[in-house]
């Protein structure tokens, strides 16, 4: 309310009548406990201090706007009780926003029905979350504050009785209720006096209307809208608290026409974003007025016959000044064209893709049942096998129906989660993301995948302890048909293989129907091939017509290939031919030529057993009388070159031999020998494959996954194939069809790696198998600091032999005090789109090395470790840039900006100018010039000697033209020394 200012409570007209109807000792009491709340409410800035006001200013507009709403005249007509619940709850309506020590709230009884919930909290108490929690609880949390601290209530005041009622009882159940359901009010009743006298309710009505109202530049300041940043805010909090500081600020607040019952609502905004914030909440405003008004009429009795709340809000007031016209200009979206947009060839490549899709659903939803009921204490829970059946119907139309066991939904999943597109549950606040179960589901647009087969869709779920539902979905355009099982009784049987007359589910689960439309299908398929496309390794059985099919997580315990490790050799036959085919005189059996392949399981488990890898490695070994066994060996006339290869057209394993003479006119003698290696029982013509909670991903794991893992100096003498299992938090990021493109996060690329590099190390491998990888980094994108410090197997890679030291030695972290490292990466060895499949190891030396050692580069190129650290280092602006992307250097060499030797570029010299420049100021170049910034950091990358300096320095002069003071002409001109040759 413009214009008014009063000192404190006591100028009040409530606080006079209040005077006025009660004795001194009522009186003090009140006092003592109003004064000795407002303290307290100029704490809550410290956990919102970009909040608009909640301090006793606040409380003082509340207090004025009831006098507005009321008018002197009925004032006057408040008892002596409503009179001191009105003055209390408007001092504690926000008093459990006080928060003075963030650990305290994880003790409270409250925050762990919120980590159920939040989507958000991760064990990391952040201010954002700390701030979330609070504002969601904070009419809960008052109840510390009143009965289990003496702050404010000492013993003698907690029972204080005005007129037999407990007012400091009722006060703090007024002040709870104000961030409440409007509906919840109607529990006051029991509270009311038998003669009218109090009227609580309408004691919570008024306290709950005069909160929504304090809506004016009042309550925000200008001056401290700049100082809190708001004005340019950098994160998602800052940009709702600016918008709703904006609106504040445009806002001159409301006025009162007490014969009329017209509020008039006034604002002067300055852009079309805030009068729309505006006007949307004005319409909150008079939708809570409308509910207060219906509740006011049915249980106010002493005051529904005396008093009337406001009819209207008029809002003609609000008024831009002529700076724009108002109205609906923005992006909109034509529905039906975006999810013709969601469907078909635009996302999914194939239409059976909706197979899948249904599939990982119902795991999903099972593997979420499971986690619940665990939680609850059944440890040996498992859902019951996915069943999935097809038929045709009298009519001739076809069906394909699945039916899961897990978690069911109720009608506020469907509306919220199932009927929207783009809205997964698993990512969703309704998800309990403290249980460790990680959905295959992320984008929530599966479900539209049937479309593209189907023209209709028959679902029938249920949840536990609620009624069944069936949802019927005639087309992608149309309504929906929702029926429920206690209201809705007269609806057909589901549809079924048996023609089974069940109308709604009786076990908890859901199952989903489609009516296969044949005109939107370009060749037939079979439904049983189609699920054994996607089944991998299944944590939930899959059935089809009741029988099993595809592999469970079961299966995976057991290699796929062998039982045991196995050495074939080739036989005479072979070997004679061999000789005869490297001109061996005198050939003498074995003596002369030995051929064998040694075939290893191997299995691989993570520590919290979330991740199962199992593979096959063949491995050549070869022994040539008066020959060595590099990999090209040289005989007087010709040189020949072995192999393991594996042919992919006609998708065998061959042995061979490469002959190639030395003299041209001999060269038309050139010759490739084979042996088919299947006759001996190499037969292993899988393709290595990765999946996530059961589903297969993608057709081919050649791309992220090194054929040759092991991959020995002598090469092309190794082939691996891989099975790898990843479940729950250890997801692929993939596109959305979930099929084109696999990319991991880096707690999946540290993980599985490890698990690769331990295996290397306990077998004694590093020498012959240095580098190599599982799964390559992801590609695009930058791995944060955050990432890497909060990777748990941190402490394990410093366990690892990754470090090459003298005489061709690897060693581990504690080993490298005053050594050279002679495998320190040059500087795209970090960067993500370089690590295609074998460069993980390569990355942990540049992590362990950046984080946990000083040392300096020499003028070789290698790194000399001068000091290790037990925990890691501080970082400070070296997180906007990649690990290692700084080094000091030498003293020899200490004049470079960038050492480069041979071809290889290096670190950047964290001692030169440009270099110190570039960590000052790369907090500004990131939030305000990031495209420039990462045009500077790719050009030391990828840019050499004189169009690295070119590129530098246009970027830099382009930055300079920007924001001219950002840099000098000295720092320009150090880069000079790019152009010198290193």
């Amino acid at each position: 309310m413009k214009g008014f200012i009063i000192s404190d409570y006591s100028n009040t007209k409530l606080w006079e009548t209040f005077k006025s109807k009660t004795d001194e000792t009522i009186q003090g009491k009140i006092k003592s406990i109003l004064d000795k709340s407002i303290p307290l409410l100029k704490q809550i800035v410290r956990v919102f201090p970009t909040y608009t006001n909640h301090d006793e200013e606040h409380s003082l507009k509340i207090l004025n706007t009831i006098e507005m709403l009321l008018g002197d005249d009925s004032i006057g007509k408040l008892s002596s009780s409503e009179l001191a619940v009105i003055l209390l709850s408007a001092y504690w309506h926000d008093l459990g926003m006080v928060c003075n020590d963030n650990e305290e709230i994880k003790n409270e009884e409250w925050f762990d029905e919120y980590i159920k919930k939040s989507y958000k909290y991760d064990r990391n108490l952040t201010p954002n979350i700390v701030s979330e929690y609070i504002r969601l609880n904070h009419h809960k949390r008052l109840e510390k504050y009143l009965y289990d601290r003496s702050d404010i209530l000492n013993e003698l005041e907690k029972d204080l009785f005005i007129n037999e009622h407990d007012v400091i009882n009722m006060a703090y159940k007024v002040s709870k209720s104000h961030n409440e359901n409007t509906k919840d009010l109607e529990n006051f009743n029991e509270y009311q006096s038998n003669d009218n006298q109090d009227d609580f309710i309408f004691c919570a009505i008024l306290l709950r209307l005069a909160d929504i109202m304090d809506f004016d530049n009042e309550r925000t300041a200008s001056s401290s809208y700049k100082f809190l940043g708001l004005d340019k805010p950098t994160n998602s909090e800052n940009q709702f608290s600016q918008k709703e500081w904006k609106k504040h600020l445009d806002s001159l607040g409301f006025t009162y026409d007490y014969e009329k019952k017209i509020l008039y609502f006034k604002a002067i905004p300055k852009e079309p974003d805030t009068e729309f914030y505006i006007r949307e909440f004005v319409k909150i405003i008079e939708d809570e007025l409308n509910k207060c008004t219906q509740l006011f009429s049915s249980h106010c009795h002493k005051w529904r016959d005396i008093f009337k709340l406001p009819y209207e809000i008029d809002t003609s007031g609000i008024n831009s000044k002529s700076r724009y016209k108002f109205g609906d200009y923005k992006f909109s979206f034509d529905n039906n064209q975006v999810l013709d947009l969601l469907t078909g060839n635009n996302i999914y490549s194939d239409p059976m893709i909706f197979v899948r899709e249904l599939l990982q659903n119902s795991i999903d939803a099972s593997l979420y049942r499971e986690s619940l009921e665990k939680e609850k204490g059944k440890s040996d829970f498992k859902c019951k096998p996915i069943n999935v059946t097809d038929w045709h119907d009298k009519d001739g139309n076809y069906w394909i129906r699945f039916d899961d066991y897990g978690l069911g939904m109720d009608e506020y999943v469907l509306l919220n989660y199932f009927t929207k597109i783009g809205k997964s549950f698993y990512e969703s606040k309704d998800f309990n993301k403290e249980l460790g179960f990680k959905a295959i589901s992320r984008f929530g647009i599966g479900i539209l995948s049937c479309f593209m087969v189907a023209n209709r869709i028959e679902v029938n779920t249920k949840k536990e302890g609620e009624e069944a539902i069936r949802f019927s979905i005639k087309s992608l355009y149309s309504y929906f048909v929702t029926q429920l099982e206690n209201t809705h009784r007269n609806v057909s049987p589901f549809p079924s293989l048996d023609d089974s007359v069940e109308k709604y589910r009786k076990d908890i689960g859901t199952s989903i129907a489609i009516q296969i439309d044949f005109n939107k299908l370009n060749k037939w398929f079979e439904i049983k091939k189609e699920l054994l496309r996607h089944i991998y390794y299944s944590p939930v059985e899959i059935q089809y017509k009741n029988e099993k099919i595809g592999t469970t997580i079961d299966e995976l315990k057991k290699n796929p290939w062998i039982d045991e490790e196995t050495i074939i050799e080739l036989n005479e036959e072979d070997r004679i031919n061999i000789a005869s085919f490297l001109n061996i005189r005198n050939y003498d059996n074995e003596k002369d030529i030995r051929i064998t392949f040694k075939i290893s399981p191997i299995k691989l488990v993570s520590n919290d057993s979330k991740i199962i890898v199992q593979m096959l490695i063949i491995k050549l070994n070869e022994y040539y009388a008066d020959f060595k066994i590099p990999m090209m060996v040289s005989s007087d006339y010709f040189t020949f070159q072995s192999s393991l290869y594996f042919n992919s057209f006609g998708k065998k394993f061959e042995f061979r031999i490469e002959k190639k003479y030395d003299k041209p006119k001999e060269q038309h003698n050139n010759a490739t020998f084979k042996v088919d290696l299947e006759k001996y029982g190499i037969n292993f013509t899988d393709k290595s494959k990765i999946g996530h909670n059961g589903i297969f991903i993608g057709e081919d794991f050649s791309n992220v996954f090194n054929e040759r893992v092991i991959n020995f100096i002598t090469n092309d003498k190794n082939y691996a194939i891989a099975n790898i299992y990843l479940s729950n938090e250890f997801r692929p990021s993939l596109d959305i069809s979930r099929s084109k493109e696999i990319n991991f996060d880096y707690k999946t690329i540290s993980t599985v790696n490890l698990m690769m590099s331990k295996f290397i190390t306990k077998n004694n491998l590093t020498k012959e198998t240095y580098d190599c990888s599982l799964i390559r980094n992801r590609v695009g994108g930058f791995i944060s600091y955050d990432e890497i410090l909060n990777d748990k197997n941190l402490e394990e890679w410093k366990e690892e032999k990754i470090f090459l030291l003298e005489n061709g030695n690897y060693g581990s972290l504690k080993e490298l005090l005053n050594k050279r490292i002679y495998n320190y990466p040059r500087i795209d060895h970090f960067d993500v789109d370089y690590i295609h499949k074998s460069h993980t190891r390569q990355m942990f030396v540049l992590i362990l090395v950046s984080l946990f050692t000083d040392g300096y580069l020499d003028e070789k190129g290698f790194y000399y470790v001068k000091k290790i650290y037990e925990q890691p280092k501080e970082i400070n602006a070296e997180k906007y840039f990649d690990v290692g992307f700084f080094l000091k250097y030498e003293e020899n060499i200490k004049t470079r900006l960038q050492f480069k030797s041979n071809i290889k570029y290096y670190a950047l010299n964290i001692e030169h100018s440009f270099s110190k420049w570039l960590l000052e100021n790369a907090k500004v170049l990131n939030d305000n010039y990031k495209g420039i910034f990462e045009d500077i950091k790719n050009t030391f990358k990828y840019h050499h000697k004189n169009e690295k300096f070119e590129k530098l320095d246009s970027l830099l002069r382009l930055l300079q033209k920007l924001k001219p003071n950002i840099i000098d002409d000295e720092i320009i001109k150090s880069i000079e020394v790019l152009k010198e040759d290193n």
